[in-house]
């Protein structure tokens, strides 16, 4: 554009001039090529730059979690220290305690239920036609739930109610048994 501005003249002199610094400019930036040779060296370092700050947000997600898991365990370990004074042993006591508990209480509740809503005859008795009602209520109920319970863990049951010597010889199983 100044070569241009400086051999095609136009009137006065604003144009001359102008044409001149900006072809001594172009000239200038041409013959320095330092310029040109940073500016790709300053691209390329940012580059690298934005690799390592992705490079370390990730790093730093995954500490992050880390530290919430640990933090997680020692709330427990805490809790662990005040409840039981630092007795893993008694913790482990205790656990086993409740989830026999627990065991006994859920049978109790399914015992109770499988009256309620599964004897439909009020016989007190499960025939084969009413079992294979639990099962299904059972799945519908707790399928979304419970991992593999309806091809899994409910043929399981099945077999095993199937195989008591009350239901092979009654063709159903007493509530009481």
């Amino acid at each position: 554009v100044g070569l241009w501005m400086y051999l095609v003249p136009q009137p006065g002199m604003v144009r001359p001039a102008i044409g001149t610094l900006l072809f001594a400019t172009g000239v200038f930036l041409l013959m320095n090529s330092d310029l040109i040779v940073t500016y790709f060296r300053l691209h390329e370092q940012v580059e690298k730059f934005k690799s390592n700050n992705d490079s370390y947000q990730k790093n730093l997600d995954k500490a992050a979690q880390e530290v919430r898991t640990l933090q997680t365990a020692a709330k427990g370990f805490e809790e662990i220290g005040n409840k039981f004074g630092g007795d893993i042993e008694r913790a482990m006591r205790e656990m086993r305690t409740m989830q026999t508990t627990v065991r006994s209480q859920m049978g109790m509740s399914i015992g109770r239920m499988v009256q309620l809503y599964l004897d439909t005859d009020g016989d007190k008795r499960i025939s084969e036609k009413e079992l294979e009602e639990a099962t299904n209520t059972m799945a519908d109920i707790f399928g979304a739930m419970i991992k593999g319970l309806r091809n899994e863990r409910l043929p399981k049951m099945l077999e095993a109610i199937r195989g008591h010597k009350s239901f092979r010889k009654d063709g159903s199983l007493s509530l009481d048994s």
